[in-house]
């Protein structure tokens, strides 16, 4: 019995979530950029448009996540769910350019000793700086519980991106500080290791996108809840095979049921239904069910060979 259906489960708090980081990432970019200029800080321009980046970023998750709720149709039976995977991709060539172009600015700027003659940040931009960690942190902890909750790949790579620009912020916060106190050349020595911590996280954001566009079955907790489910069915011997995979945030289960042998084929379809009901009620990523009924052995037969 083939049971398939998109599950919507968690569609508009991924909408929310995206909403939400778009707002803030916009107001970050604006305080940041205007901060940076009026204060003097090249740290805090630098960390004003990795924040423009986050806004580009978003976007293409949003894009990302609207494309994979498509339906399936005749070319794609199967339905548009690796959309968030490439969305993800996107992400981390977004991330790895920004993060080539602040690194070789900052490291132009300290060989060629022009932030020398830079003036010294002012404290509007010490604060600034720290309400971005704060802000960047408090995203992450969101966004990153959403995507845990709806199982999607898109928004678990924006919050590891939002916790990356937490750290950046906080290397572009302590650069600051000290060009203060009269050490200017750590502001640009910041803006260098907010680049590395872009590139890092491009490379992780890619990793982890790939894996989930190649099929994988699910983690063994996963897998044991849904043998639990089905062997809690009197009617249901045993379960001979139980496979899973992953496509982007969905998961696609096939089981072979050995049922009753005395059982008709009405009550067996009614079986599998239930199994099928309690299965998705059990976990709401399911988007497809293959349980392939298997006569076993009757009351009867099976106390005839136990005799």
């Amino acid at each position: 019995m083939i049971i398939n259906s998109y599950p919507h489960t968690g569609v508009s708090r991924k909408f929310r979530a995206t909403t939400v980081c778009l707002a803030v990432n916009l107001f970050l970019t604006l305080l940041k950029l205007c901060a940076g200029i009026l204060c003097k800080a090249p740290a805090l321009i630098s960390d004003a448009a990795h924040s423009a980046s986050d806004l580009f970023s978003t976007v293409i998750v949003l894009i990302g996540i609207r494309l994979s709720l498509k339906a399936a149709d005749r070319r794609h039976p199967y339905g548009h769910a690796r959309f968030e995977g490439i969305a993800a991709i996107l992400l981390s060539v977004l991330l790895f350019s920004v993060g080539i172009a602040i690194g070789y600015k900052s490291i132009g700027s300290i060989q060629s000793g022009s932030y020398l003659s830079a003036t010294l940040p002012s404290a509007p931009a010490l604060a600034a700086a720290l309400l971005s960690v704060l802000l960047k942190l408090l995203l992450f902890r969101y966004l990153y519980t959403v995507a845990v909750q709806t199982g999607s790949t898109a928004l678990r790579a924006d919050a590891t991106h939002q916790l990356t620009d937490a750290l950046a912020s906080l290397g572009t916060l302590l650069g600051i500080g000290a060009s203060m106190l009269g050490f200017p050349i750590f502001d640009p020595i910041a803006s260098v290791f907010i680049a590395l911590f872009l590139l890092r996280a491009s490379v992780e954001v890619f990793a982890d996108s790939v894996k989930a566009l190649v099929d994988h079955a699910a983690d063994v907790a996963t897998e044991d809840a849904l043998r639990s489910v089905i062997e809690d069915f009197e009617s249901i011997y045993a379960v001979r095979k139980l496979r899973t995979r992953t496509v982007g945030s969905l998961l696609y289960v096939e089981a072979e049921l050995l049922l009753d042998g005395s059982l008709s084929v009405t009550e067996a379809s009614r079986i599998t239904a239930c199994v099928e009901a309690r299965l998705r009620a059990q976990n709401g990523q399911i988007c497809e069910c293959i349980l392939l009924p298997h006569a076993g052995l009757s009351e009867e037969s099976e106390s005839g060979e136990k005799a």
